[in-house]
């Protein structure tokens, strides 16, 4: 395979609201586009999470031009950001075919539902009405009593066939959140992610917990090989924009798979060119009836794709994911292929 053309555009989408990482109510991102010497087009994303990932948009679409340059010269280069990784991985996926269609046409969503927004009991509806059978809910923001009571309340909501996910991004000290978890487990919830501000600590809290634990910012410190020392830990939540790409996302899912982890793919708000990238994986990485994170997708008030990836009760169909057209007019170029 030898690439003749790469170019690299920058676009824009509005979002529903703003997410909870940062970055306000409109998503950035980079699209790359390749084509090898048979015409055979791919096309990949880099868009950094501002307040998650370790590089910015800017650095990402420095790095992006540069490795686009070296492709079109036949060079190769390792220097990679996590995003720009993920977004050349991609595109060469689409190229090379590696993106079959997957046996199962249905891949389970979490659902997003944000507590702090003032609107729970809508956003829970909205996703039962929408056939979600796994939700997803952001804690250890605001005060845990109330916290509390409102998982309590989503719970009575949801009904006892809903997987109720929490998520604490690290909020809590040991002590805390053996308290929170403690007095939560009652709501039968799947596993909470990240828990400890000290992460060092999450293999004790493994260890002595009823609720299962999943790694989600403890994978940008350690290897896959380190997941030995969290063992009995439930999930692990892989992110391919976070941590580098699509390979470093397989050596994830394996490792997790090798140690009894479940391996959760996840987005980081990407648009619609990422998460059919994601779909794939999910589609290739998870254990069949596990709900995929990929429910950013639904924040995006619009897409770069002509039409939209299809949703329905609850999940995502993986039978249209080959087939998809890019939007140029939304994008601005930044480098000519």
């Amino acid at each position: 395979m030898k690439i003749t053309d790469a170019s690299v555009y920058s676009f824009e989408l509005p979002l529903v609201r703003p997410t909870t990482a940062g970055g306000g109510a409109v998503r950035r991102g980079l699209l790359l586009e390749l084509t090898d010497d048979s015409g055979v087009v791919g096309w990949g994303e880099a868009s950094p999470l501002p307040g998650v990932s370790a590089e910015s948009l800017d650095e990402a679409s420095a790095n992006l031009v540069a490795v686009c340059d070296a492709l079109k010269k036949g060079e190769t280069t390792s220097e990679m950001l996590p995003s720009v990784r993920f977004a050349v991985e991609s595109a060469m996926s689409d190229i090379s075919g590696d993106n079959a269609p997957a046996e199962n046409p249905f891949i389970p969503l979490n659902a997003l539902v944000d507590l702090s927004s003032g609107s729970v009991e809508r956003q829970v509806s909205e996703a039962l009405d929408l056939e979600f059978t796994t939700l997803k809910l952001k804690v250890g923001r605001g005060d845990p009593s109330g916290e509390l009571w409102l998982i309590e309340n989503v719970r009575r909501l949801a009904g006892p066939d809903v997987s109720i996910r929490l998520d604490a991004n690290r909020s809590w000290s040991f002590e805390e959140a053996q308290d929170f978890l403690g007095k939560v487990s009652r709501q039968d919830i799947e596993y909470i992610e990240e828990p400890l501000s000290d992460a060092t600590d999450l293999p004790r809290l493994i260890g002595s917990c009823d609720i299962g634990i999943a790694l989600d910012e403890t994978l940008s410190e350690i290897e896959p090989e380190g997941l030995r020392e969290y063992a009995g830990a439930a999930a692990i939540v892989i992110k391919p924009t976070i941590l580098g790409g699509v390979a470093r996302a397989v050596a994830w899912s394996e490792s997790a798979r090798g140690h009894g982890i479940s391996p959760v793919i996840s987005a980081a708000f990407e648009s619609g060119v990422g998460i059919r990238h994601l779909a794939h994986l999910a589609a290739r990485s998870m254990e069949e009836g596990v709900a995929a994170g990929l429910d950013t997708y639904r924040w995006l008030t619009n897409d770069v794709l002509a039409k939209a990836l299809r949703t329905s009760r609850g999940c995502i169909e993986t039978g249209g994911l080959s087939k998809f057209k890019v939007r140029k007019e939304m994008l601005t170029r930044i480098s000519d292929g």
